[in-house]
């Protein structure tokens, strides 16, 4: 149970910091609107492959979030909150013995 909260709180995060980002790097056009980029970044996010056809006219930054957004989704929270949090401890190396006979 509570790793599926902690799924779907840092998929609300994720996805409320890659609208806020989507929002500030695009130009103010009438035509788009919240819920376009909305569904962009939750389509991204769920990599459906949908979209409102404003992809072609986003910004280089927007579709770097985009890209990112789809990065995240794809490869899993976990997993990358697994990458970023884990402490690599450097495992010592011993060389291997045997005992051989001769003879």
């Amino acid at each position: 149970m509570s790793k599926a909260l902690s799924v779907f709180i840092l998929a609300v995060i994720i996805l409320t910091i890659g609208l806020i980002m989507l929002l500030m790097t695009q130009p103010d056009s009438p035509r788009e609107t919240f819920l376009t980029y909305l569904f962009e970044a939750v389509s991204a996010f769920g990599t459906v492959g949908l979209s409102m056809g404003i992809t072609p006219s986003l910004t280089a930054a927007g579709k770097l979030i985009i890209i990112v957004i789809m990065l995240l989704g794809r490869v899993g929270l976990l997993t990358v909150a697994y990458v970023v949090t884990s402490r690599r401890v450097a495992a010592p190396y011993r060389y291997s013995e045997e005992k051989v006979m001769i003879g």
